[in-house]
């Protein structure tokens, strides 16, 4: 085995920790079979409490992070430092239902209980490292756990210094075009039950958001606001001229600029920091002047506390 090196995931776990060519099985039992190794390897208290802990995080929601990648995890009282078993099937380990349920390649990683840092750095170089899908298929084919061992200490998962927006981020965007019609909106809004859509210009370029708020305020009066009596304006039908309006009236006439960005390479506690003092639930995470994903209040609180 190559020289260590604590900037690498192979730093983190040995070939010993690898289950290579596994057949055709569900999560539950590659969850377990790993779970095994790491407990006669000593890295872990005892097999069961890992499994244990590792479905319930799954309960959560399934942790398949690209197609052919699940990376499950748990964080538990008492483990002193983070540990890592790797297991790749060529037919398939089914995570999730689905027609991409099943995962090729599998990264699970057990970390103490409050160390959210250290999971979050595994998870984006796991991830960066094999974005491409065909680097997984390559993965699954090595026959050897030393082979396997080997992919990640040339390279492949590197421990980045910090976590960054980038990783924490949701980067499938729901967008509309400045150009598109209020009535798409609307429809978008009710049938993805969004609070708000990014809005881009011809160029792509992110400029504005449309919110439910802005749609509430195009239809409302201002004046209605201050009236302590609402008996008078009980008939008004205050929602008749928008939907009049709603196919011609364009996004870029009511968007609004009010919106928080951060770039892709921010560090995540930058993150947090914008969502406190801009008094917002979403930061929209930017390459340049282009949108490349978002980062809900709930997406941040479930990557730190519950990773």
């Amino acid at each position: 085995m190559a020289e260590n090196n604590t900037s690498k995931v192979s730093s983190l776990f040995t070939a010993d920790e690898v289950a290579c060519g596994l057949k055709a099985m569900d999560r539950a039992e590659c969850v377990g079979l790993l779970a095994k190794r790491l407990e006669k390897r000593k890295l872990v208290g005892d097999a069961e409490s890992v499994v244990r802990a590792v479905m319930e995080r799954e309960e959560l929601g399934a942790t398949v992070v690209a197609p052919g990648l699940a990376v499950p995890h748990a964080r538990m009282e008492g483990q002193e430092r983070i540990v890592i078993a790797v297991a790749t099937s060529r037919e398939g380990i089914r995570f999730t239902d689905g027609a991409d349920g099943a995962v090729n390649l599998v990264v699970m990683i057990i970390t103490g209980a409050q160390a959210p840092g250290a999971y979050l750095k595994v998870l984006s170089a796991v991830v960066r490292a094999f974005a491409d899908p065909s680097v997984i298929e390559k993965v699954a084919r090595i026959d050897t756990a030393e082979g396997v061992w080997e992919f990640f200490d040339k390279g492949a998962g590197v421990l980045p210094a910090f976590v960054t927006a980038k990783d924490m981020m949701n980067p499938h965007l729901l967008t509309l075009k400045n150009t598109d019609t209020l009535a798409k909106a609307i429809d978008v809004f009710c049938r993805h039950r969004v609070a708000r859509v990014a809005i881009l210009d011809s160029d792509g370029e992110f400029v504005g958001i449309v919110g439910e708020e802005e749609i509430l305020k195009l239809s409302l009066p201002e004046y209605i606001l201050w009236l302590d009596d609402l008996k008078p304006i009980l008939q008004f039908e205050p929602f008749g001229q928008t939907l009049k309006d709603e196919h011609v009236t364009r996004l870029a006439e009511i968007m609004s600029p009010d919106f928080v960005t951060v770039s892709e390479d921010a560090p995540a506690i930058q993150v947090a920091r914008e969502l406190m003092l801009g008094k917002v639930r979403e930061v929209f995470v930017t390459r340049g002047k282009k949108l490349i994903g978002t980062i809900r209040l709930h997406d941040l609180l479930q990557r730190v506390f519950r990773g």
